[in-house]
């Protein structure tokens, strides 16, 4: 090491100088170098943390986006089966058909009567009173009232009334069956 003409110093003098110039340039290199990066760094955290809100706020939007089309899938499928529900447009008499369908599977004849006085008109739909009336069998006639319970269109049965009537050639018991309630079509 080479020796600094120093004015005459005694060692321990000399010790303490060097001491705080070790200290000094310490000092120095820890704000020159070290402070700066500690700045950097904490910066980069920032943009890190800022970073990070962005990519949550952009994860839980596409989780709400994918909930909104799952959603909008279920809600077609429903409007669809809503659909299949309601006689379509002024076409009462597809259901008669199928009501006499229903009857003849059954042996049954039916007599089916609307009330378009009373029909109650909505936005979506229209709410149209229906009777429907009936002899026959016991089994038959049940069913019948089962087959319209699982037909393909929303029926809302208000009333129904079961009636014991006269005995049949064979000795079976005639029942009659007075219905009444409402369909929906939609407008």
């Amino acid at each position: 090491m080479t020796n600094l003409n120093l004015p005459k110093m005694s060692s321990k003098g000399k010790m303490t100088f060097s001491a705080a110039v070790f200290m000094a340039v310490a000092i120095l290199s820890v704000y020159f170098l070290i402070f700066p990066t500690l700045i950097e760094i904490d910066a980069a955290k920032q943009e890190i943390l800022k970073l990070k809100g962005e990519a949550e706020a952009k994860y839980v939007k596409n989780i709400g986006i994918k909930d909104l089309f799952s959603n909008l899938k279920k809600a077609e499928y429903d409007i669809q089966t809503l659909n299949m529900l309601y006689i379509r447009g002024n076409n009462e008499l597809e259901f008669v058909n199928r009501m006499e369908e229903l009857a003849a599977e059954n042996n049954l004849e039916i007599r089916l009567s609307f009330q378009p006085e009373k029909t109650r008109k909505d936005q979506l739909f229209s709410q149209i009173p229906f009777s429907i009336s009936t002899e026959g069998d016991y089994r038959n006639i049940m069913k019948y009232i089962s087959a319209i319970e699982s037909a393909d269109y929303q029926i809302n049965v208000e009333k129904i009334s079961l009636a014991s009537g006269s005995v049949d050639e064979s000795g079976r018991s005639i029942i009659s069956l007075n219905c009444s309630g409402n369909i929906y079509m939609k407008n």
